[in-house]
Formats: C-alpha cells, structure tokens, sequence
C-alpha cells in the first residue's frame, strides 16, 4: 500500500507551481507588459482576458487531455477517481477568469503541448499493444510470477523472448518462462 497514492498524481503539477507564481508576480509588476497589446483581443498580458476566452480555451484543453490520459484504463477504482477528476478543468477554468491573460495563455499553451504529448504516447501504446497482439501475446492479462514454483515442482526462471525484428528489443511483456 502506497500512503502517497492520493496524491502522486498531483506531483508533476507541484513542479509547476514555482514557476506558475513567479510567472504571476512578474505579471502584476512588469511596467513593461502593461497595455501592451499581444494578440487579437488581448491587449494586456498582465490584465485578464476581457472576453475569458483563454480562460475557456484553457479549460476545454485540459479537459481534453484528461479523456486522453484516462482512455486506457480498465481498473473501476481508477474509473471512478478519473469521473471526480473531471472537475478540476471546471475547478481550474474558474480560478483562471481573474488571473493575468498571460498567464492563462503560458497554461493554455501547456495544455496543447501536453495534448500533444499524450497523443503520441497513445499512439505508441497502441502499436506496442498491435505488436504484441500480434506475435500472440496479451498486454492485459497474463503477468509473469517470476521465481514462483512451477506445478511440477522446480523454480521456473524468466528469461527474454526472442528479439524484435524491428528494433532489436524484447517489450517487457514478450517475457517467457524457460523450463
């Protein structure tokens, strides 16, 4: 049992922080930034965005990428938190509606870049499942007890199977027990 299992998901969000108040602080004291015009209807970078349109574009970004993150997982418990998480894009889009447009802005841009991230990452995971799949083994189910007794009897060692034609690495899952 992990006593920080609440909170591990919070983790990359905390190194953001730092720089998230420090980008504000600068924000709401850069004499240079004021009234000057950025783009389109932002005409102040340290003002919030009038329209909220940034706060908005902000909060359907991260709500895309949180149905991106969470279109693979099959565990009930995680379903579950994942549907509660579904409110801090709304959490977050309201904070947002009074903060600086540029700092709205810098998070926006977060967003798409991670939407991009995780796209390729799904991407990735889907043909390393395809391959799998394909040479007959299942990426979901069966998991490997490594050094556990074998039914009739002497330890079963784990070794690699054979190598991958197209990279020369074995997926971890491609693990087989030699006798």
């Amino acid at each position: 049992v992990n006593p920080m299992g609440g909170v591990t998901g919070c983790l990359p969000m905390l190194g953001q922080f730092p720089i998230l108040i420090g980008f504000y602080g600068m924000l709401t004291v850069a004499v240079e930034l004021r009234g000057a015009p950025f783009f389109g209807w932002i005409q102040d970078l340290s003002r919030a965005d009038p329209l909220y349109i940034t706060p908005l574009l902000m909060g359907v970004t991260m709500f895309a990428q949180q149905m991106m993150a969470m279109s693979k997982v099959k565990d009930p418990v995680q379903q579950q938190q994942q549907r509660f998480m579904m409110i801090m894009p709304v959490v977050f889009t309201v904070i947002c509606i009074n903060l600086p447009s540029g700092l709205v802005l810098y998070w926006f841009i977060n967003n798409l870049l991670g939407i991009g991230q995780q796209w390729l990452v799904n991407r990735h995971t889907g043909k390393m499942e395809a391959s799998i799949a394909a040479a007959g083994g299942s990426s979901q189910g069966k998991k490997l007890q490594a050094n556990k007794p074998a039914p009739d009897g002497p330890v079963q060692q784990v070794k690699p199977a054979k190598q991958g034609k197209r990279r020369g690495i074995a997926p971890a899952e491609l693990l087989t027990c030699a006798a």
